[in-house]
This record gives structure tokens, sequence and C-alpha cells, in this order.
């Protein structure tokens, strides 16, 4: 009873929303913003009104995956030459941080450099993007977490998946499957960034800067002369590298790594857990790459 429509001047809407990094080009009409209409919710399936896919003629349907079903699509390490693309926007009723999991499924040749880009809207309608490659031929069939992040409430956020790849990947599919979203604050983790069993001889301090690119530090504390054990994992639980430092006094030290495994090879984006160990107490920092 009291919406007024103005026939000289328009009024438009981008039910879609909009992520791209330039300013959203519908704001140039009377100062309009997109805003993602379909309300979903923090697990979003295909099906829901928070999953769209877009573009090209070669997409496949699967009747496995969460749910029994999920969708492929052929890689390219061309970007000029992408063509599929799916989007996943939750509803979250908090803002806060969460872990960002997305469901692997057990497909056929899938790739091993799937880029997740995760964009966040700030309340200035500013979007930030954040890319995380991820190996779609490990864990399959569950979820895995691909990032944490501070997250805004509402709709102001959204996961893009393209058949667009790392160069160096293999396999010649992506797959689109469930993404979720779970808050740390309901995870039962007291601080999901760093967790202390035993700290009798051992204090570590949060990695700075984290995240990080292409370096991250970590201070620790021994309260004496001890044998400093150091493991690194990715998300998916698998040994990424480890050191020793023998003998090491009593004090205050510094510990900092590149983001570089055994070989020497530059890692991808994603969250790695470091692991320090001194005889009996064992302290977990996580940290998260961003490139």
């Amino acid at each position: 009873g009291n919406w007024f429509f103005d026939t000289e001047e328009s009024w438009a809407v981008n039910p879609y929303g909009w992520w791209g990094n330039s300013i959203d080009p519908i704001q140039d009409i009377r100062g309009n913003t997109s805003e993602w209409l379909w309300v979903s919710s923090s697990l979003i399936d295909d099906g829901d009104n928070g999953f769209q896919r877009y573009q090209g003629p070669d997409w496949t349907y699967f009747n496995f995956g969460f749910n029994n079903d999920s969708w492929a699509a052929p890689s390219t390490t061309n970007q000029s030459e992408s063509r599929h693309f799916s989007i996943w926007v939750p509803y979250l009723e908090e803002s806060g941080e969460y872990e960002i999991e997305a469901f692997i499924p057990e497909g056929y040749d899938a790739t091993t450099g799937a880029i997740y880009e995760i964009i966040v809207q700030d309340t200035n309608n500013i979007n930030t993007k954040y890319e995380f490659v991820v190996d779609q031929t490990i864990n399959t069939g569950s979820f895995n977490i691909i990032a944490t992040l501070d997250l805004p409430r509402g709709s102001n956020c959204s996961i893009i998946l393209r058949d667009f790849v790392e160069e160096s990947s293999s396999g010649t599919n992506v797959f689109f499957d469930a993404i979720r979203f779970t808050s740390t604050a309901t995870t039962g983790q007291v601080n999901p960034k760093i967790k202390n069993l035993d700290h009798n001889n051992l204090v570590l301090f949060p990695a700075h800067p984290n995240p990080f690119n292409p370096k991250t530090t970590i201070k620790y504390n021994t309260n004496r002369r001890s044998n400093v054990n150091i493991k690194i994992y990715n998300s998916n639980g698998i040994l990424i590298d480890s050191f020793t430092i023998n003998n090491q006094q009593k004090g205050s030290h510094t510990f900092s790594w590149g983001a570089i495994d055994t070989k020497g090879k530059q890692l991808p984006s994603g969250i790695y857990f470091i692991i320090f160990n001194i005889e009996n107490n064992t302290s977990i920092s996580k940290i998260v790459l961003i490139k």
C-alpha cells in the first residue's frame, strides 16, 4: 500500500548479486546495489536456492556425491577457454568465523587443481576475493575444509568454482557438489587457531601474519633446554614437511615457514597446521595461505 513506482526514473535490481572485483555497475542507477534475493541456508546443494550453474554446453550430471547428485565439467588450464562455472551463496544467521567446506565426490578423473574463489562483501558493498586450490582426488566422499574466514551475516559472501584449473594440475574434470558453512563458535573449540594441549614446557603464540603470503612466523617459549620437533600438515592430514631443532636453549624463539614442501615446491592456497612437540608438550597452530 505504500510502494511507489516512478515511471520516469526506473528502478533496477540484479537478483543474483554482484561478485566482481570492480564497483557494482548497478550502483550507477539511482545508487542501487545488487542483492542475492533467493534465501538459502548454510548448507547449499544442487536444487537449493543458493546454488546456480552458469554457461557451457558440457555439463554432466552424476548420481553420486552429497545427497547422491553432483555435476562435472571438463577442466581447462587456459582461462580464455573457460566456459562453465557455479556459484554458492549461503544465508548466515550471524557474522563471525566460519569453516568453509566443500564436499568432494568420488568422481572419475577429477582435477588436482580446482580453484575455489571465496568472495566476501563488506558493508560498503566492496568485494574481497580469496582463492584456494583444492585437490579433488584427496579425501573423496566427504566434506573437506577449504578455508576458515570471518564472514558477515546474511547473503554477503559467495563461493565460485570454474572449469579453469591450476596450470600444473592433472585430471580432466572439475566436480561441483555441496558447500557447507560451519561457525567455529559451534565446533567446541575454545580457540580454533591455537590449541595448547600441555604447555608446561611450551608456550605457543599466534602466527603472524595469518592469513599469510609468502611467509609466516610463530613465536614460542621453552622453559628448559629441549629438543623441538615441528611437523606441518595440510587440511587433509597429509604431512607436508618436518623439522627438528636439537638441544634448543630455554627462552623465546621463532619459527618461520615459507609454504614450501620437502621438494622445494611452492604450496597452493589453503589451510595448514603446524604442530610443535617438546617432550610430552604439544601445541597446534592453524594457518591460512592466501595467494
